[in-house]
């Protein structure tokens, strides 16, 4: 479904020129591409590529090309865009931010879906196999049930970014921990965040009471889901707290 959704988008799309009108600006102009990308903040990025051959794919991927890869420079971006914000509104319902610019291949963002010319995308994921790497051809491994699964992630209360390293979740303080223990419990939540083999997230929100970032392998198994793995995980600190309380409790009364 998601695949059709940018076959027909892309079919009504205005397309900036070709890279060939920049090529005095460029070393190797044949290894550059223009991109124009869309997204909401903390939301998966739309973008489209086209080359100096006159080839071009419309993709959805975790991270914003602006984000992740350098921009040689910037340009005007097609005057245009309406079937890609609309298809972009359809997804994420707001679009907060609009770029245009050339960059040099290979682009390392994680796509999840690609539409255009397929040759094309064919060999981008041959070159990254070659290379060792995933990024275009990280959608061979996202079906739609589990493209509807990382989306459904970001429904969640919790805070979930997804970014090339994996799913990022920033956790908010629990209802039924006092204000006074979140130093000390944000420390256990650490210990036991390493328990399970995770790490913390990058840049985590100025209410975020612990992160966890959890890797594509994990979250995309068939048994995993995130809501029962949060659950479980808070339910865990839950009563290390309960324990911990009882023995400051303890201390309190025989002191």
């Amino acid at each position: 479904m998601m695949k059709e959704l940018l076959n027909d988008a892309i079919e009504e799309i205005v397309f900036p020129p070709s890279v060939e009108i920049y090529a005095e600006k460029l070393d190797n102009p044949h290894l550059h591409v223009w991109v124009v990308s869309l997204r909401r903040m903390g939301y998966p990025s739309l973008f489209l590529m086209g080359d100096m051959r006159g080839r071009k794919m419309l993709n959805l991927s975790v991270e914003d090309p602006f984000d992740r890869c350098a921009c040689v420079f910037r340009i005007d971006p097609p005057s245009d865009l309406k079937a890609m914000v609309t298809l972009y509104k359809r997804l994420f319902e707001q679009v907060d931010v609009l770029q245009a610019g050339i960059f040099r291949l290979p682009l390392k963002v994680k796509v999840l879906v690609s539409s255009g010319d397929e040759s094309w995308l064919e060999k981008l994921i041959l070159q990254e196999k070659i290379r060792g790497e995933e990024y275009f051809s990280f959608q061979e491994k996202i079906s739609e049930p589990k493209l509807k699964k990382l989306f459904d992630s970001l429904k969640l209360d919790h805070k979930v970014i997804l970014k090339n390293e994996g799913v990022d979740v920033f956790l908010r303080r629990p209802t039924w921990l006092n204000e006074e223990f979140v130093p000390l419990m944000h420390e256990v939540g650490v210990l036991l965040r390493k328990r399970y083999g995770l790490i913390g997230a990058q840049n985590p929100p100025k209410d975020t009471f612990l992160s966890l970032r959890v890797s594509y392998e994990t979250f995309l198994r068939d048994e995993f889901s995130l809501v029962a793995f949060l659950d479980d995980f808070l339910e865990k600190l839950r009563r290390i707290y309960i324990i911990l309380l009882r023995c400051f409790e303890e201390v309190s009364s025989s002191a």
